[in-house]
């Protein structure tokens, strides 16, 4: 009787069909993107899609070697040819936040790559600090970015002002403004 049901059991299994996802992988073709090694070229991907094209978003969080090291994000088009060249954001330079000293040296910018869901995607720095009297904190701070690849808004919730206050960074396109809440 046991066997029976063990019978029926695999007739189940391998006699109905079964969902399946795939993918393809050109092994014959395949497009290679380079990079710096020292600068983790490569520690994140994504892939974007914008009016212009396709488009495969690559983290470089220790771009900056030897220097200050703030990192970066590239834009790679996606194309049948073999080695496209992807090209540098620069976004370390439009994150900021006003009114603190900014820490940007080893923030890891690019360490993390996410969609946004109105358009864009959103980049994070998560060692991104500020110095507040003779101390330094670690706050950690992320871009906006839009489908056009211009930056948004830089959102960094833990960022405190000088006087100990909580700041917040109101969510204005093309703005930043620190507010202080009490």
């Amino acid at each position: 009787m046991f066997w029976k049901l063990r019978y029926v059991a695999l007739i189940l299994i391998l006699g109905i069909p079964q969902p399946a996802s795939s993918f393809n992988v050109d092994v014959e073709n395949p497009m290679i993107f380079s990079g710096s090694q020292e600068d983790m070229f490569g520690y994140t991907v994504k892939q974007f899609e914008n009016e212009e094209r396709k488009w495969l978003l690559i983290g470089s969080p220790w771009e900056g070697q030897s220097k200050n090291r703030t990192g970066d994000v590239y834009k790679c088009p996606v194309l049948k040819t073999r080695n496209p060249e992807c090209v540098k954001l620069n976004l370390a330079e439009f994150l900021t936040v006003p009114n603190i000293t900014e820490v940007k040296e080893n923030m890891t910018l690019g360490m993390s790559l996410a969609s946004n869901p109105k358009a864009g995607f959103l980049t994070c720095g998560p060692l991104y600090s500020y110095k507040c009297g003779g101390l330094y904190y670690v706050a950690g701070a992320c871009l906006n970015v839009s489908a056009t690849f211009k930056v948004v808004n830089t959102i960094a919730p833990t960022v405190q002002g000088n006087a100990g206050q909580t700041s917040k960074i109101e969510n204005t396109p093309s703005v930043i403004n620190l507010l202080s809440s009490n």
